[in-house]
C-alpha cells in the first residue's frame, strides 16, 4: 500500500506563569501524544496535550499552551526541519514565537533493529520504570509526558499523576487531570475536587470534567464562559474538556461559540481552534461536522500544522471513510509531498484505524533513526498506534519487531523519545484490565474533600 521509491522532503511551553491552551500546530519537536480524546492533544494538550514530543532542556519551563490546540508537531519558528537522514530542506513555516530555540540532540549513532526477541513482561516492566523515571524531571514537558504514557499502566498512574495534581507547573497539572479522567481513575477525584478552582481556566475545564467523568456532579456553568472566551486557548481547552464529557446537550453550546470572537486573532491559531471545535462536536454525536477536519488534511503547505493535527483527530475519531486521503498524505510525492511529520501523524492516523504493523513498519523505520528527536519520537508513538489490533497477537512478526524496535528507544539519548517508546510499549503490552469505577451512588458516603 505505501511503498514508495523515495522519501519526500521534510516540512512541515511557555513560562510557568502563562496560560495553558491552545497554540497554533508549529514545533515539531513538541507534539503531545496523550491518548483521552486529546489526544486529549495533543494536544493535546487542547494539545492532543495534544499529543509527538518535544526535545528539552532539563529545567526549562512549560505549560499546556503547546499542546492544548494540536496533538501533532509541524515546524520549530522558521528552523529548517529534516529528512529521516537529517538533510534540510527549505520550507514554509508557522512560526512560534513561544518555542523557536527548542534544542535538538544529535541523532543515534546506529540504526535501530531488532537484535533478538524481547520478553514481554521484562519489556512493560522496563517501559514503567523510564516513564517513573521521567515523571520526577526537572523539566516539564518530560513529566507531562511520563504521565501521559502510564494512562496504559493504571496501576501506576495513581502515584504519578497524583504528584502531578500539586505540579507548580500548568500543563503538567492539566495532563495530569485529564490523564486520570481517561483513566477514570476516579478513587483521585477528592484531589481533582480543588483544582476546579484553579488559576488557570485551562486546568478547571480538565478538572470539571474529571469530575463529572467520576459522578461528582460538579457545577458545569463556567464552561458557557470559556468557549466564548477571546483568548483561543482557554476556548480550545474548553471544548476539549466538553469533548471528554462527552454530553450531547452541549452541542448547542459549542456550535453558537464558533465564529465568534477572534477579531485580532491570528487566522491559522483560529482554524486550530475551529478544528478542536469540529472534533468535540464529532464526540458529541454530530458526526457531520467531521467534514472540516477532513478538508484540513489537505491544508496548503503553509498551514501544514493544520493537516498534522487533522491526521490526528481522524484517527482519535476512528474516521474510516479518511483512510484513503490518510494513505495519499504517506504516499504523495513531487511538489505534492508532505512533510515528515504530517506523514508520521498519517501513518499514525492509520494505525488507529487498523492498518497491519507489517505495513505500518517499513514507512516508520527511516524515521527511527533521524537525525531529529522529535521525528524519532514520533515514529516511537506510531509504532504504538496499532495497539487495538496488536494486543492479541505479539507472536506475529511484526508485533515482535515492533516491540525490539521500542525496547532500543527506551535507550535513545532524548529523554522525551524515551518516554514516547515506553508510552506505546505500554499501548501494545496492557497490564490486566481492572474493573470499572464504582457508580457515584455506591460511593458517594465515602466521599472526601481533603483540599
Amino acid at each position: 500500500m505505501m511503498n514508495r521509491g523515495s522519501q519526500p522532503g521534510s516540512q512541515p511551553g511557555s513560562q510557568p506563569g502563562s496560560q495553558p491552551g491552545s497554540q497554533s500546530g508549529s514545533q515539531s519537536c513538541q507534539m503531545t501524544f496523550l491518548r483521552v480524546g486529546l489526544a486529549l492533544f495533543i494536544l493535546t494538550l487542547a494539545a492532543g496535550c495534544a499529543t509527538g514530543c518535544a526535545t528539552v532542556k532539563d529545567g526549562d519551563s512549560w505549560s499546556s499552551k503547546s499542546q492544548s490546540a494540536r496533538s501533532a508537531p509541524t515546524t520549530i519558528g522558521d528552523r529548517p526541519l529534516h529528512e529521516p537522514d537529517g538533510s534540510n530542506r527549505a520550507i514554509a513555516a508557522v512560526p512560534d514565537a513561544s518555542r523557536a530555540d527548542v534544542p535538538t540532540l544529535a541523532a543515534p549513532s546506529t540504526i535501530y533493529e531488532p537484535t533478538e526477541p524481547v520478553e514481554p513482561s521484562a519489556l512493560r516492566a522496563k517501559a514503567i520504570a523510564v516513564a517513573q523515571e521521567a515523571s520526577r524531571s526537572t523539566s516539564p514537558i518530560v513529566r507531562a509526558h511520563a504521565i501521559e504514557a502510564l494512562g496504559s499502566a493504571p496501576e501506576e498512574l495513581d502515584a504519578v499523576a497524583g504528584r502531578g495534581l500539586v505540579d507548580a507547573n500548568r500543563g503538567v497539572r492539566f495532563v495530569a487531570v485529564l490523564s486520570l479522567a481517561k483513566a477514570k481513575r476516579c478513587g483521585l477525584a477528592h484531589l481533582i475536587e480543588p483544582l476546579a478552582h484553579d488559576d488557570s481556566a485551562s486546568v478547571r475545564a480538565a478538572a470539571l470534567a474529571a469530575l463529572q467523568m467520576c459522578g461528582r456532579s460538579p457545577d458545569l456553568s463556567p464552561f458557557a464562559e470559556m468557549v466564548r472566551s477571546d483568548d483561543p486557548e482557554v476556548r480550545a481547552n474548553a471544548y476539549l474538556a466538553l469533548g471528554v464529557i462527552g454530553d450531547p446537550s452541549a452541542i448547542g453550546l459549542v456550535r453558537h461559540s464558533v465564529g465568534a470572537g477572534f477579531a485580532l486573532t491570528d487566522h491559522t491559531r483560529v482554524r486550530v481552534v475551529e478544528l478542536q471545535a469540529a472534533e468535540c462536536l464529532v464526540r458529541l454525536g454530530r458526526t457531520i461536522d467531521v467534514e472540516p477536519i477532513r478538508a484540513a488534511l489537505w491544508a496548503p503547505a503553509e498551514q501544514g500544522g493544520l493537516s498534522a493535527i487533522a491526521c490526528q483527530m481522524i484517527g482519535r475519531l476512528k474516521d474510516e471513510r479518511s483512510r484513503p486521503m490518510l494513505e495519499r498524505l504517506v504516499q504523495a510525492d513531487g511538489q505534492n509531498a508532505r512533510s515528515a511529520e504530517i506523514r508520521l501523524a498519517a501513518i499514525d492516523a492509520l494505525g488507529r484505524l487498523g492498518v497491519s504493523q507489517a505495513l505500518l513498519l517499513g514507512e516508520l523505520r527511516p524515521y527511527l533513526s533521524s537525525s531529529d528527536p522529535g521525528l524519532r519520537a514520533q515514529a516511537a508513538l506510531a509504532l504504538g498506534a496499532d495497539s487495538a489490533s496488536a494486543a492479541g497477537g505479539f507472536g506475529a512478526t511484526s508485533g515482535s519487531e515492533s516491540l525490539a524496535l521500542l525496547a532500543a528507544l527506551l535507550e535513545d539519548a532524548d529523554p522525551v523519545v524515551r518516554v514516547a517508546a515506553a508510552s506505546s510499549v505500554l499501548a501494545l503490552l496492557p497490564g490486566r484490565a481492572e474493573s470499572p469505577p464504582r457508580a457515584m451512588a455506591d460511593r458517594a458516603h465515602a466521599r472526601r474533600k481533603l483540599l
